[in-house]
């Protein structure tokens, strides 16, 4: 019997167009991935913004933490140029700008990076309609928690670092519907048991064959790739 395993572009598709940002995102909808994985944070104006790491450094043309500089500092930074010349001038999006953009398009697993962004993620969730499409993910857990009490329709992923038993349960009592375990400590008994429990199972970053065959031998649910396009192709 068929097994639908959910294919995740990592921060878009960021082996073809820079990390967390339109482009990426678009290429990720025109390809056929199944969901995005996005991060987002808050700026100091409390603009909700799209980006993996806590601070500008990595992947614009700027420095500083998100949090100590607004939403139009942020806006003025180049996003793409560190990627190649194709991309320069891309913005840094915030995340209504995303959802604009790919809600209704393609799914979205949403990672929230820090306490108090959970309302109005799941506002805007509830905004575009796409609350039956999106999975939050999180670690710490309260996060997940929280946001199932605002939305108890959400689906949550608990981000598990340490796979063991009694991990698992504590993330069940967070209400987590889906387990992240990443490739390095994947393991079929491990997978089967969160799938007894009514858990599915994310892996990631899936990016090599040798990766591919694995996750698929231990039975995950999602895999999450920078190479979202290859690994469609090898499931198809």
């Amino acid at each position: 019997m068929y097994r639908k395993i959910f294919v995740v572009g990592h921060r878009g598709v960021p082996s073809l167009a820079p990390e967390n940002t339109l482009p990426s995102f678009i290429k990720a909808v025109e390809l056929g991935v199944d969901f995005i994985e996005l991060d987002v944070h808050f700026t100091r104006d409390k603009r909700i913004i799209v980006m993996h790491d806590p601070s500008v450094n990595r992947t614009t043309n700027g420095s500083g933490r998100i949090s100590e500089l607004n939403f139009e500092e942020i806006r003025r930074l180049d996003a793409g140029g560190w990627y190649s010349d194709e991309y320069r001038g891309v913005r840094v999006p915030e995340f209504e700008e995303v959802l604009n953009t790919v809600a209704g398009k393609i799914g979205l697993i949403i990672h929230i990076k820090e306490e108090g962004l959970e309302k109005p993620v799941v506002d805007l969730l509830e905004k575009y309609n796409v609350v039956n499409s999106s999975i939050i993910l999180s670690y710490p857990w309260n996060i997940i928690k929280r946001v199932r009490e605002l939305n108890p329709y959400i689906t949550t992923i608990a981000d598990l670092p340490n796979p063991t038993v009694e991990e698992l349960f504590k993330a069940i009592s967070f209400y987590a519907n889906i387990a992240s375990i990443h490739k390095d400590k994947l393991n079929k008994n491990f997978v089967r048991l969160c799938h007894s429990r009514g858990v599915l199972v994310n892996t990631w970053t899936i990016n090599t064959i040798s990766d591919i065959e694995k996750a698929i031998k231990c039975e995950v649910d999602f895999i999450t790739s920078d190479f979202p396009h290859n690994i469609l192709k090898s499931i198809s």
